[in-house]
């Protein structure tokens, strides 16, 4: 390719008018004052009434006659009369006669989309909407020059329209040894553009590469993304880099998903209104509702997925007056799906504890423990490659097999196995899981723990000594038939770390990432910190940092529990008065294996009775379809009872035990509930209806049986 460069001539560069020049370098001298270059402008009787017209149409909407170049200059300026020469100067530089046979309609209003594109991303995020559009008008001119200098390959434009930009530009290396954006470097450098200009232009295709300061970085930016906006209106493929848009708008530029479509509809009453300007002459711009429309009869005729159609173009298409609020509404429901799925915060003394920073809308990281009748907590954490709603989709169907088939097999190794074998079968080719998953039993210490693909686990052990525990088998999803060798070990006093790749690969400064070694550093330093507090450090550096992230961020911790948890009971029944009896009968008999003292267990059953009957009259208010879900646990010496159904929330603030003077007849059973237990407290379901009581007794003298006693 430098071969190819350095074997095109200046001489065979298309080149500006010299008054068109002289134009240009009196804008840029700060001695030049307007009389002068009015003066200038209009010993060019030409560019003058060029000038005249084009500030004169819609597209400049000065709203009045403008009717000589001094004037002109007075309202707008000598930066933006150098930026309408410059676009003056591209449209006369190459002739169509000096393209014979090529398509010149077809590549200005390609080029005209580019620009238009380039405004208006400059009005939405602050930079100079006349040096984005004259930017944009100049960022692939280098291309027809191209054509212009090797003739005999003309006929390859059909295909090069077709092409988004980067397959566009790996094509010009094959066909021309050279690239668009190197000959429009030449070029703004052979005319003396602006420095952040050239630099810009230069390097659309590749703006991190720059070593330019911020003006032409931002600019940059714009072109890259306008690049891309262009594409939608010409290549094939517009599914695709419609997603591709989305995710350019978003992280080059902090443009939501929500304002695409916004830009997208506008473009084409932008580019009627420039050639117009410019006088040149285009057909009728097909405006964007029926490019998308087009586009959905071509995925339905080749097959595309429903899952394809629906989260990549149905919501285009589905309210288009309304497409902004709708797209954003859909994104937020699938995020509070995603939420539900992470685990409910437990108790300040639980074990496990986790946080999930989402870098966009939608995250692919999750991770969920949940207690298991033994006592014992399955936990894991996951990553899934990708990114948006593919990823968080298999992210659901991940967390939900790990939760449902962990009810049933206690073995991390022969779960995850399960897991691997289902995903392996009905996953989107080429899409994985890295994954950590893990069983911990507080009442021994003992840990199970397999790592499939995740980074590293850390287990900081008693002594503050670190041990790394790598990954020992591939990824879920990848090669079906794996084995999952689990990794066992006593956990003592010590603690896990466990967390995605977007921890280490995170953005502590501009540029700047954690790493391993980062990440190990805030353990040292923060060893005298319990591992919840741990955990906030880790999370603070990255909250700190005022860096976007481009990757979720997702961290667990596993520490030794000092209250030994053991899961007595769990017992489902629909919302009826009469199931009562049984479930009473199953709290007694759950009551007496504990030792406790008839008269204490038959409090206690009141309590519960109470509880169950305040859910069956007031929160489902007599629908039987109802249910009701009672769990016992035993922490120490204290017993939790845990009542959770699925009716609408109530605001747990007016649930209260008053003075018996004030409770009118069968409205006792808040007041009996706070007289007989230690503690009552009200919480909502986690993303879902319902509400969730739990209430804890204290296991003392007065409850328990003496040694003596039968």
């Amino acid at each position: 390719m430098e071969y190819a460069l350095e074997s095109i001539k200046p001489a065979e560069l298309p080149a500006p008018a010299q008054a068109a020049i002289q134009i240009m370098r009196a804008c840029a001298d700060p001695n030049v004052s307007n009389q002068q270059l009015g003066e200038l402008v209009s010993t060019d009787p030409v560019m003058t009434a060029e000038i005249l017209r084009i500030v004169n149409s819609p597209f400049f909407g000065m709203g009045g006659e403008i009717a000589n170049a001094t004037r002109a200059i007075n309202i707008l300026g000598h930066k933006a009369l150098r930026n309408m020469v410059m676009c003056i100067s591209v449209r006369d530089a190459l002739n169509p006669d000096d393209v014979p046979g090529f398509d010149t309609s077809g590549f200005w209003e390609d080029t005209l989309r580019r620009a238009t594109s380039a405004k208006l991303l400059g009005r939405l995020t602050g930079i100079d909407e006349d040096d984005c559009f004259t930017a944009g008008l100049l960022q692939d001119f280098g291309m027809l020059v191209m054509f212009h200098i090797m003739r005999d390959r003309q006929a390859e434009w059909s295909r090069f329209i077709r092409l988004d930009p980067e397959m566009r530009r790996q094509m010009e290396e094959e066909v021309f040894g050279v690239t668009h954006d190197r000959i429009s470097l030449m070029l703004a450098r052979e005319w003396s553009l602006p420095d952040h200009f050239a630099q810009a232009i230069g390097g659309h295709h590749d703006c991190e590469s720059l070593e330019a300061g911020g003006t032409a970085i931002r600019l940059c930016s714009v072109l890259h993304c306008a690049d891309w906006l262009a594409a939608m209106f010409s290549a094939s493929g517009k599914a695709k880099i419609l997603q591709k848009v989305h995710a350019k708008l978003e992280d080059y530029l902090d443009i939501p998903e929500s304002q695409c479509l916004e830009i997208l509809n506008q473009v084409p009453p932008q580019v009627e209104e420039a050639a117009t300007a410019l006088g040149l002459r285009l057909e009728e711009q097909v405006d964007f509702e029926q490019i998308l429309r087009d586009t959905n009869v071509r995925l339905a005729e080749e097959n595309t997925s429903y899952q394809e159609l629906t989260w990549q173009l149905e919501k285009a298409l589905k309210e288009r007056d309304d497409l902004a609020d709708a797209l954003g509404s859909e994104l937020e429901l699938a995020a509070e799906i995603q939420r539900s799925l992470l685990p409910e915060e437990k108790e300040a003394t639980f074990p496990v504890y986790g946080v999930n920073v989402s870098a966009r809308e939608l995250s692919g990281d999750f991770f969920d423990y949940f207690l298991l009748e033994d006592g014992s907590i399955h936990f894991n954490l996951g990553d899934v490659s990708g990114k948006g709603v593919t990823a968080s989709l298999l992210m659901a169907k991940t967390s939900s097999l790990f939760r449902c088939l962990g009810k049933k097999e206690p073995d991390p190794g022969k779960l995850m196995k399960q897991i691997n074998e289902e995903i392996c079968e009905t996953s989107i080719r080429g899409m994985f899981v890295a994954m950590v998953a893990g069983r911990y039993t507080p009442a021994t210490g003992h840990v199970q723990i397999v790592n499939a693909g995740n980074p590293p686990v850390l287990f900081v052990q008693d002594n503050k000594q670190l041990k790394k525990i790598d990954a020992c088998a591939p990824p879920l999803g990848i090669e079906a038939g794996a084995e999952f060798p689990v990794f066992e070990f006593n956990l003592g006093k010590g603690h896990l770390l466990m967390y995605s790749d977007g921890v280490t690969e995170g953005y502590i400064d501009e540029g700047v990432e954690l790493g391993m070694q980062g990440l190990v550093q805030i353990l040292r330093e923060h060893d005298d910190k319990s591992p919840r507090s741990l955990l906030e450090s880790i999370l603070a550096k990255f909250m700190d940092a005022k860096v976007r992230q481009r990757d979720d961020i997702t961290i667990m911790v596993l520490e030794h529990s000092e209250q030994e948890i053991t899961y007595l009971c769990k017992y489902e029944f629909t919302a009826k008065p009469e199931e009562l009896q049984l479930m009473r009968q199953k709290v007694r008999k759950i009551l007496e294996q504990q030792n406790c003292e008839k008269g204490c267990i038959d409090r206690l059953i009141l309590a519960v009775n109470e509880a169950a009957m305040n859910i069956i009259q007031h929160a489902y208010q007599d629908d039987v379809n109802g249910r009701i879900m009672i769990e016992v646990l035993l922490r120490e010496d204290d017993l939790i009872f845990r009542l959770t159904d699925f009716a609408c929330p109530i605001d747990s603030s007016c649930v209260k035990s008053r003075d018996l003077a004030d409770i009118r007849p069968g409205g006792l059973g808040v007041h009996f509930m706070h007289e007989i237990m230690d503690d009552v407290k009200f919480q909502e379901h986690c993303g879902e209806a319902g509400n969730i009581l739990i209430m804890r007794k204290r296991l003392d003298e007065t409850c328990v049986k003496s040694k003596g006693e039968n």
